[in-house]
């Protein structure tokens, strides 16, 4: 798996405590908890005083409803942050940064908690209202959807969402884990994983280098379709080989296409990871 490669600095799996950091398919939207939450996001279980089930109830007596918290979610404006402060179940408005949550909307009483599905949204429910937050990551990358594409380079450094090209990386999962396993293996695909405060806001984007070509993954002798261009560009694709029209001399390193002689070669850099970068010589068949 390309992960020794490709995944950057992670935190410690299943570390809920830690701060919003980078580390690192269907799409899978976040849990939808009810207000409040606790610290494994389902709803805690208050300890109350006993009842004497023989006792007659009162026909006067209504059912107590329910009050609405006086919390600053209840009233805050879109666009503003909030912070779980304490693990108390009350939400407070503060500067908005990683590990808080951006109000994205607000709904009426019985509004369904799909009106917030979508990338890091999560739900809160009041008896009169309906809330959608975003957890705030570090880096805009960890809102791809699956099918999107996102780019960081090898060496480090943010992770930002990219409009897809050849040289970015395509989003094939989206799981709400820190195991990494959850991922396919292969020589061009990766992980890259995010941790939040809370369980609910752990995160394992699947990806997979968007390549222009089949160059990386060609082997030595391995009958190819070589496409030549009038700019002299060439790209190098995998090919059965009744109706392939070259074949694979050596591969190596981007650079060094000097080293394939007479034969023709295709090289292709990808930029910011020279671990993805490659030429391959070739010769008609």
């Amino acid at each position: 798996m390309l992960l020794g490669l490709l995944a950057t600095a992670v935190l410690a799996d299943g570390d809920d405590s830690a701060t919003t950091g980078a580390g690192q398919g269907s799409v899978e939207a976040l849990p939808t908890p009810s207000f409040p939450l606790d610290a494994t996001g389902t709803p805690p279980v208050e300890d109350g005083p006993s009842v004497d089930d023989s006792a007659p109830a009162s026909e006067e007596e209504d059912p107590a409803r329910p009050e609405a918290p006086s919390d600053d979610a209840h009233t805050a404006p879109p666009n503003t942050c909030l912070s779980d402060v304490g693990g108390e179940g009350m939400y407070r408005s503060l500067a908005c940064r990683p590990g808080a949550y951006r109000l994205l909307a607000r709904y009426g009483a019985g509004a369904s908690a799909a009106a917030c599905q979508g990338a890091g949204k999560v739900t809160v429910t009041y008896p009169d209202q309906l809330l959608c937050l975003r957890y705030e990551y570090s880096e805009t990358a960890a809102y791809a959807e699956v099918g999107n594409c996102v780019y960081g380079q090898s060496s480090g450094g943010n992770w930002s969402l990219r409009k897809c090209s050849t040289g970015t990386f395509q989003v094939t999962g989206r799981h709400h884990t820190t195991d990494t396993d959850v991922c396919p293996d292969g020589p061009i695909r990766g992980t890259r994983y995010y941790t939040g405060h809370e369980r609910v806001a752990n995160l394992v984007l699947c990806y997979r280098a968007v390549m222009p070509d089949d160059g990386y993954q060609l082997q030595l002798n391995e009958c190819v379709l070589v496409e030549r261009f009038s700019s002299g560009k060439a790209l190098i694709h995998r090919s059965g080989c009744p109706s392939a029209n070259g074949v694979v001399t050596g591969r190596l390193s981007y650079g060094q296409e000097k080293k394939c002689g007479n034969d023709g070669y295709v090289p292709y850099q990808f930029p910011g990871w020279p671990e993805l970068s490659y030429v391959v010589c070739w010769r008609y068949r």
